[in-house]
């Protein structure tokens, strides 16, 4: 009894180092790649091969490059992180009433240059934002 007792208590008390970990954006980009920000506790944590990153989740919420904007038959949404002199932007467009995820983009930009990096859209895009933290426009 006293085993089991223990074994549930173990149990319970990694119940919440489990739940930390909620990924708020995934794809696979088309180099192959994958493309994946993190909630882990009150930090996003940005992940690209080789790059890895952390930013306050506060912060990055109020980035001007992180926003929700309304269309008339869509929604687009972006998140920016930011690492020394680098912005890292994920955007995708949502048709209205539906779960799709269209046009999903990594933007990275230094200065003036900017690469994208789109992701593969025949494997699974996964976003899980948080809007109601978010700059609507």
């Amino acid at each position: 009894m006293r085993k089991l007792t223990t074994l549930a208590v173990c149990s319970f008390i990694s119940l919440p180092v489990l739940a930390e970990n909620i990924s708020i954006f995934s794809c696979t980009a088309e180099d192959g790649n994958q493309i994946l920000i993190q909630k882990t506790g009150a930090d996003y944590q940005f992940s690209y091969g080789k790059i890895l990153f952390k930013n306050p989740a506060k912060q990055v919420l109020k980035n001007e490059g992180s926003y929700v904007a309304t269309g008339s038959g869509f929604t687009t949404s972006a998140l920016e992180m930011k690492s020394k002199s680098h912005s890292y932007t994920i955007e995708f467009v949502q048709p209205r009433g539906t779960n799709v995820i269209d046009s999903p983009m990594l933007y990275i930009t230094k200065g003036n240059n900017t690469t994208e990096i789109k992701c593969d859209t025949n494997k699974k895009v996964g976003q899980h934002f948080e809007y109601s933290k978010m700059n609507i426009l």
